[in-house]
């Protein structure tokens, strides 16, 4: 058994490189380590800036408003500018170029200084444009490794998914055997790179480009888009001059308690499965006996932070799945049980309209393709198309002047009603195409991630460590998770997105957060200590 020293005394005084700490999960992680390793010695923040807002703004701008840095403006209430100066750098930059778009100077400097490379950035879309998620996951991670291989110490800690498994069922260890697929196909990963490169400069369809490299990936093994070039990122990885890591999370779904219990970001999995569970429709395209395997978005924070510090300290293991299915494993037929009584106790509050209390009436039930099936968004968009089409040839201006001003109340009326079934079935066709999208993950396939190698690193923390670092997924509630913190986070933080609106984010300080002004005092204090 190691026994490795307190993170708080191995991260003290050492300086990171960190990818993607704008992110759902990047930001969680930035602002916990931040608050709870206060004398971390620099953290390089590399950032794709744009014209209109660089990328030290971008992050002053990110840590005033999101509810992510609740906690930490609360410890540091007074000269949050100056405190995170003297912490943070904000580097503009950009992982799908070379160096990650770094020039020679700026490189050499981080050269000396830097302990590890933290790469989390990444592009999450299911079924991404090649052209864009190739660069993003695949390029993104070749950059960031030669960065980190040119630090005094090329170490490298880098955030993937257990999705990587692939179209395999049961138990799935930690574990990468380099240049074989999940479906034991042998290949190369640079020629296999270099061919989905090729392709997308042949074909100029998007729509085309997808299908084809889907195509591909799924006979390599991998279900989508996202988890071949996660997949391909690790194979490439396994090659590189860098001493690498690997933290694979599953599901990463809303806070357990940090910044607090609920916050989520962006449409993850379950936002749209919860906004389905909401409709009126009856079933569920997903396996009732199949694990659905959540991950609480502070529970891969900490194992984050665990597992760089035992990097550090030279014991961390190759890969670390963090996830539930192994240890308290939830399946469908559970949570979406659980979301029938969460969407009941939503549709009681007051304020409830008569819509949802009558769709909390109707309970959905997970049901297998072969099952006879009942009315789904795809019958729905074939039937709302018809109507489209029919009312379009009633809504010809004019056609009821006749009338007079009843021709006139019907032509509104009739041009009205198209518009409204329009954005209907631009909504059955997005609903239609998420289920197309998340059916290997809630339909095909059983994956049970073994997760070993964070239960020992758990097992092994300092006593000084255990408060703010673990996180045992063995105990979480999922009745208490899914009802208290899980559904209650979606409907605030996700659901406006599915009806284009923005969640809130907190109010901006007065004046607003800005950074880098003190930037020249810290790095004159640093050259002085000798630590730049």
């Amino acid at each position: 058994m190691h026994r490795v020293n307190a993170i708080r005394d191995t991260l003290s005084g050492r300086h990171l490189v960190v990818t993607g700490a704008t992110g759902f999960v990047g930001k969680v992680w930035l602002a916990h380590l931040l608050t709870t390793v206060p004398d971390v010695g620099r953290v390089t923040l590399l950032v794709r800036g744009a014209r209109r807002e660089p990328a030290l703004h971008r992050v002053a701008r990110m840590i005033d408003t999101s509810p992510a840095f609740r906690p930490l403006r609360d410890a540091v209430p007074q000269d949050l500018g100056a405190w995170l100066d003297a912490r943070i750098e904000v580097i503009d930059a950009d992982i799908t170029r070379p160096h990650c778009g770094l020039d020679h100077d700026t490189r050499e400097r981080l050269a000396a200084p830097a302990v590890a490379l933290v790469h989390i950035a990444g592009l999450t879309d299911f079924q991404p444009d090649p052209r864009k998620g190739l660069p993003a996951n695949v390029d993104g991670t070749r950059h960031a490794a030669r960065l980190a291989s040119t630090f005094r110490f090329p170490r490298m800690v880098h955030v993937s998914t257990a999705f990587v498994a692939g179209m395999r069922d049961g138990e799935i260890t930690e574990a990468l055997i380099p240049g074989v697929s999940p479906l034991g196909v042998p290949f190369d990963v640079d020629e296999e790179i270099a061919h989905a490169h090729a392709l997308c400069a042949e074909v100029a369809e998007v729509d085309q480009r997808i299908e084809q490299l889907a195509a591909r990936a799924k006979g390599l093994g991998w279900p989508n888009l996202y988890t071949y070039s996660k997949g391909l990122a690790e194979h490439l990885l396994a090659h590189m001059p860098v001493d690498v890591t690997i933290v694979r999370p599953t599901v990463v779904e809303c806070a357990r308690t940090f910044p607090f219990p609920g916050w989520n970001e962006g449409l993850n999995t379950s936002g749209p499965i919860l906004w389905f569970c909401g409709t009126a429709f009856r079933a569920l395209p997903a396996n009732a006996r199949h694990r659905f395997d959540v991950v609480p978005v502070d529970a891969i924070a900490r194992a984050l932070t665990v597992v760089l510090a035992r990097h550090l300290n030279g014991v961390a293991e190759p890969i670390h799945h963090v996830g539930t299915s192994a240890n308290n494993p939830a399946t469908f037929e559970r949570i979406v049980e659980l979301s029938a009584l969460a969407k009941r106790r939503h549709a009681s509050r007051a304020s409830a309209t008569v819509w949802e209390r009558l769709e909390a009436m109707v309970d959905v039930v997970p049901r297998t393709v072969d099952e006879t099936p009942y009315v789904d968004p795809a019958r729905v968009e074939a039937w709302g198309r018809d109507l489209h089409g029919w009312l379009t040839r009633l809504d010809v201006k004019g056609r009821w002047t006749g009338l007079g001003s009843l021709g006139e109340a019907i032509d509104k009326r009739v041009h009205t009603a198209r518009k409204d079934l329009a954005k209907q079935n631009r909504r059955m066709g997005q609903l239609r195409k998420m289920l197309d999208a998340y059916k290997p993950f809630l339909h095909d396939h059983d994956w049970i991630f073994r997760s070993d190698a964070i239960q020992r690193a758990n097992r092994e923390l300092h006593p000084d460590d255990r408060a703010d670092f673990l996180d045992d997924l063995s105990t979480l509630d999922w009745r208490h998770y899914w009802l208290d913190v899980q559904y209650p986070g979606i409907v605030k933080w996700a659901f406006p997105l599915m009806d284009n609106r923005e969640p809130p984010l907190d109010p901006p300080s007065h004046p607003p957060l800005a950074l880098g002004v003190h930037d020249l005092e810290v790095r004159r204090a640093e050259r002085a200590q000798g630590v730049a």
